[in-house]
């Protein structure tokens, strides 16, 4: 066999594993991928339901793929492949974070509305009211979102479900302590027996000293978020002081590829210590 033939079969065979190999990475990737699209499909699917935004799953990806694709436009020419694509995979994902700050936003407030709605509830049932009637009293007479919640609710409760495990959905549904409080104090007061009232008012009386407890903790751990903000800004300010006093110094910096390198690493040890003092300074009560 003359090496010609050898050769032209030995590139053959290569050629052949490359192409399966491409096949199955390939294969891969679109799995990897549609599972990925998948989650993110189904967590901002709760996410937006949640939020009552009239936003569908589907939309929401295409915008954070919109975004993270001009993103990667813009910074490739400026901080090279590798920077312009960590920031834009940041970018994808900003919205799922600002969805998670709504979302415990959402949560303080339907807390701080509770007050007043056990209270309405608590006198509703004084007067004769059944409870379906007395949420259905609050839904009226209460803005946005605990109307929504307790909307939610009783409209479950007309549906079959019963009132207890309608309110435990909504526990369940906020991640809140106090709310999961409420749906076992009313389920436990509906299987053995008491007045659903003192329960309300109980509840009311803990949030209110859970909300005393929560401020006298901000303020105490508000000189350390301050100082931790500051640390973090020094080295960001510092570098725009520098540019206008020395700009040359600032431009060989971001001028060579260690220098942004070094930029970047900065970047994410502020992040880290940010999230890490955050994280010493919150106190659960």
């Amino acid at each position: 066999m003359s090496d010609g033939v050898i050769i032209y079969l030995l590139s053959g065979l290569a050629f052949a594993i490359a192409s399966y190999g491409a096949y199955i990475l390939i294969g891969e990737y679109s799995e990897a991928a549609s599972e990925f699209r998948e989650s993110q499909l189904s967590s901002g699917d709760n996410s937006l339901s949640e939020l009552y935004i009239g936003i569908s799953p589907g939309t929401l990806f295409i915008l954070q793929s919109v975004v993270a694709l001009i993103m990667l436009v813009l910074l490739a020419p400026l901080m090279g492949p590798i920077w312009s694509m960590v920031l834009a995979g940041g970018s994808f994902f900003l919205p799922r974070l600002y969805l998670g700050r709504l979302k415990e936003k959402r949560v303080r407030q339907i807390e701080a509305q509770l007050v007043d709605a056990l209270e309405l509830l608590g006198n509703s049932l004084k007067s004769g009211l059944t409870m379906p009637q007395a949420v259905e009293l609050v839904v009226k007479e209460f803005p946005p979102p605990i109307k929504q919640e307790f909307a939610l609710v009783l409209a479950e409760s007309r549906l079959g479900v019963e009132f207890t495990d309608a309110l435990r959905n909504m526990g369940e549904r906020l991640k809140s302590n106090i709310v999961q409080v409420l749906a076992t104090g009313v389920m436990v007061t509906k299987r053995c027996g008491g007045d659903l009232t003192i329960i309300f008012a109980n509840i009311s009386q803990t949030i209110r000293e859970l909300a005393t407890i929560e401020g006298k903790l901000n303020a105490v751990t508000a000189q350390g978020r301050f100082q931790g903000l500051i640390l973090g800004m020094m080295p960001f300010a510092l570098i725009i002081l520098l540019y206008f006093v020395d700009r040359s110094h600032v431009e060989t910096l971001f001028g060579y590829e260690l220098g942004r390198w070094a930029v970047g690493l900065v970047i994410v040890m502020v992040g880290m210590a940010q999230l890490w003092i955050r994280k010493l300074l919150q106190i659960d009560v």
